[in-house]
Formats: structure tokens, C-alpha cells, sequence
């Protein structure tokens, strides 16, 4: 995407430039477009202030905080350039006060536009229905497209489920996230959890 904004912007005589919160996100961002990226801390640090007739591209607009939004955008105004905020705002939560990102889309005062189109998975297949589901933060869809993909189990026996549950999170407990309806059960698993890891 961004690298078709590039070739867009520069055919209408406009610079290009990428921000991103983490230097592998910059990095990522270059290779895969050939906009010339940077961190915002570095480009914060090095930079006072922009160039007119720039695009600056921040990406990962989640992660940035009220303050140095301010900043970005403030030189920006100064400058007369344009600023393209890119991101989930769904994803990695800024570790800075504020949530902007979130607050500016929820304003509607801005233009936004959103990809909805899955093209990590194939279509047709149940992890593309999943992931379809979770982009339309759709709890039913959510649910059946699990469903669909064998993934819920129901088990009406509560010591079972419990049993059930304990075995699934310790087969690969480092990228499983287990959930209950109620903080006891919360507090007896977790502390079947960490005694098994103990072992």
C-alpha cells in the first residue's frame, strides 16, 4: 500500500516520508516500500522541523502517544505538509499518555478510510473466515467461524472442562491465553497453571 502511495505522491511532485514507533517497524517499512523511514524518537531528536510539500507517513499510530503527536503535528502545520496516521487501532496500545489515534477516528472530523480485505490467508479458508470476523469485531461471526473451524469445544461437565482446559493451555502455554467466566475460577486455574510450571 504504501508503496503505491510513493509512486502516487511523487508523480504529483510531493516528498515522501515514513515514521514508525519502533526502529524494526521503520526498517520494515523501507524495505517493503522505499519511502525513506526513520523512528519518530529519531526523527524527533535530529529534526526540528518538517519540509512543505511531504507526505509524512506514521506508522503504527496506535503506539504513539497524545505528546508526541502533538509534536508531529504541530510541526507539520508549520510547515504546510500533510501527515497519513496508519494503523490498528485495535492492536499495540500506546505505553504514552493519551490514546490519539483512536480518539481522532472516533471524532470523525478526519478523513479515514479502512482496509477490511484479508489477504494474509487465503480466501475461503477457515483462518481467512476468522480473521474476517475479528476485523469486523463481530462476536457472533466470531463465534461461528470458530465453530465452523472445530475450534470451540463445549464440555457440560465443569471438573471435565476444567481438566479439558488445563490440558489445552499446558501443550503450548506460552502462546495460549485462557479464560473464565468467574475471578475463583480465574485464581484456581492460575494457581494450577504456575504450580505445573513449577514442577
Amino acid at each position: 500500500l504504501f508503496k503505491e502511495l510513493k509512486g502516487e505522491f511523487e508523480a504529483k511532485g510531493l516528498g515522501v516520508r515514513a515514521l514508525a514507533f519502533t526502529g524494526k517497524a521503520a526498517g520494515e517499512l523501507k524495505h517493503a516500500s522505499g519511502i525513506h523511514s526513520s523512528t519518530i524518537h529519531s526523527f524527533l531528536l535530529h529534526e526540528d522541523s518538517m519540509h512543505a510539500n511531504t507526505v509524512y507517513v506514521i506508522d503504527e499510530a496506535s503506539m504513539v502517544g497524545s505528546r508526541q503527536l502533538h509534536q508531529l503535528l504541530h510541526m507539520a502545520e508549520i510547515a504546510g505538509s500533510r501527515v497519513i496516521l496508519s494503523g490498528d487501532r485495535w492492536q499495540i496500545p500506546s505505553t504514552a499518555a493519551g490514546k490519539p489515534f483512536a480518539d481522532i477516528q472516533d471524532d470523525q472530523r478526519t478523513a479515514s478510510t479502512y482496509l477490511t480485505d484479508i489477504v494474509r490467508q487465503r480466501e475461503g479458508s477457515a483462518e481467512h473466515s476468522i480473521s474476517q470476523a475479528f476485523v469486523e469485531r463481530n462476536a457472533e461471526k466470531i463465534i461461528d467461524a470458530l465453530e465452523k473451524a472445530g475450534a470451540v469445544h463445549y464440555e457440560p461437565n465443569d471438573l471435565q472442562r476444567a481438566e479439558n482446559a488445563f490440558n489445552e493451555v499446558m501443550k503450548d502455554w506460552k502462546n495460549t491465553i485462557s479464560m473464565a467466566t468467574t475471578n475463583a475460577q480465574v485464581r484456581e486455574g492460575g494457581d494450577r497453571f504456575h504450580a505445573a510450571l513449577m514442577e
